[in-house]
């Protein structure tokens, strides 16, 4: 499933996946599905073609699985934040 497809996804259907992704928050497990990658070697500028190290690899995720890992990354924040539990001094990523 690519971005494109999850913005243009119906209500009912959105509101179906946000169901499954509450159940799966809930019970504490994320499907292997949405944590599986398919790793793309990309040539280095350059570089000798027939060189195994003259790549890169890059991870192409799963979109379903991207949105899950915002959705818990909000939710734990959200948590963080209602218990006080981020200390001013503490910087990071958003």
């Amino acid at each position: 499933i690519t971005n494109e497809m999850l913005i243009n996804l119906g209500p009912k259907v959105k509101k179906k996946l946000l169901k499954i992704m509450n159940a799966s928050w809930k019970v504490g497990e994320i499907p292997s599905e949405w944590k599986e990658a398919i790793t793309v070697p990309i040539l280095k500028q350059g570089k000798d073609r027939l060189d195994p190290s003259s790549y890169r690899l890059i991870s192409l995720l799963s979109c379903v699985g991207k949105v899950m890992q915002r959705l818990v990354n909000r939710r734990l924040k959200w948590h963080l934040e209602q218990k006080q539990l981020i200390l001013p001094q503490q910087s990071g990523f958003p």
